[in-house]
C-alpha cells in the first residue's frame, strides 16, 4: 500500500494506492498520527479511487479517524468507493456513520458546508 496526502484549505486528502492494509501508514515523510494531530486540519477525506482491497484493520483505522475528527468537531469522509467497498460499509453498518461521496469534488464541497 502506498499513500499520499495533500492539504486543501483545512481538509487533509489521503489517496491510497493498492490494498488498504494498515501496517505502516506513512508516506515516507509523515505518518497518519502526525496528520491527525495537526490542529490546522479540520477534516479528513480518504479517496478510494485506486484501492482494490481493504482489510479489517483498515476499517478499524477509519473508525479511529472518524472518532478523532468528531472529537475535534471536524468531519471524516470517503469518496470514489467501488461497489464492493460500498457493500462492505453497508454490511458492517459503518456506512451510516461515515459520509460517502461519489467523487472528490462533491466530497470537498460537502466538507465546506
Amino acid at each position: 500500500m502506498k499513500f499520499a496526502h495533500r492539504i486543501e484549505r483545512d481538509v487533509c486528502i489521503i489517496t491510497i494506492d493498492g490494498n488498504f492494509i494498515l501496517g505502516d501508514f506513512s508516506d515516507g515523510e509523515v505518518s497518519l498520527d502526525d496528520l491527525l494531530s495537526d490542529p490546522a486540519i479540520r477534516h479528513v477525506l480518504i479517496n478510494f479511487e485506486h484501492v482494490d482491497y481493504m482489510d479489517s484493520t483498515a476499517l478499524g483505522a477509519m473508525v479511529s479517524m472518524l472518532l478523532t475528527m468528531q472529537e475535534r468537531r471536524g468531519k471524516f469522509a470517503l469518496c470514489n468507493l467501488n461497489d464492493r467497498h460500498v457493500k462492505t460499509f453497508e454490511s458492517s453498518h459503518l456506512g451510516a456513520m461515515m459520509s460517502i461521496y461519489p467523487n472528490e469534488e462533491v466530497a470537498l464541497a460537502k466538507l465546506d458546508e
